[in-house]
């Protein structure tokens, strides 16, 4: 019993961090830490976190394979339907990812994201412009990898310019700015869009609140 509560402490632990690490950009820390809570317990909170993280490192395919078992044992989560539906509209396996947003759509029919996602979709124009902004992204992060920060935000940038209503896209400029130690006036209006799109997620507000309190 002792060891079973050890296991459970450890894997709580590995969660924890992992999605510290995630939002805060670290994504080969954060899959290391999900992945050794997959090898304590192979659970769906630990495969779904594995799908994340990959996402995050640009690895839909390998993505899909935690995400799909998770939607198979929970077929109308909100949560692993928006992340699994973001899988499928980068990889433009659009019969899916059009799946997904209208089950979204139909089940959550106030929230106005769903509806956008799911017209956007059923636009040709429109979904290649989200997959470009996508794309450019997911360059950003690997530039910001080799620590050419510059570059890196230039990308975000221009992936900003294709999705001006993306919360992640947001955030994630303001922490390379951060890394590139520019001036608070410059990174603080992107964690404050970032709050603005999601006032839910705390790592947003936690990173808003750390550059508040930056004397400049």
């Amino acid at each position: 019993m002792l060891i079973s509560y050890f296991q459970r402490f450890k894997e709580k632990y590995l969660q924890n961090r992992g999605q510290r690490l995630l939002t805060q950009g670290q994504n080969k820390k954060a899959y290391t830490c999900f992945e050794k809570a997959l090898i304590l317990n192979n659970n769906y909170i630990n495969q779904f976190n594995m799908g994340l993280v990959l996402i995050a490192m640009n690895k839909h395919s390998q993505a899909l394979g935690y995400l799909e078992k998770t939607l198979e044992q929970f077929p109308d989560n909100e949560v692993i339907l928006t992340t699994i539906g973001e899988s499928y509209t980068v990889l433009r396996q659009w019969d899916k990812a059009i799946e997904c947003y209208q089950k979204l759509h139909e089940n959550h029919s106030d929230f106005p994201l769903y509806k956008k996602n799911y017209e956007r979709l059923l636009d040709a124009e429109k979904r290649e412009q989200y997959v470009k902004s996508r794309e450019l992204f997911f360059k950003g992060l690997e530039l910001q990898e080799q620590k050419l920060l510059n570059e890196a935000i230039e990308s975000f940038q221009q992936a900003l310019s294709l999705d001006e209503d993306n919360a992640m896209i947001n955030n994630t400029i303001g922490i390379a700015m951060s890394m590139a130690n520019k001036s608070k006036k410059e990174i603080e209006p992107y964690f404050e869009m970032a709050v603005k799109l999601s006032p839910q997620n705390e790592g947003f507000k936690r990173n808003l609140a750390s550059v508040k309190a930056q004397k400049k």
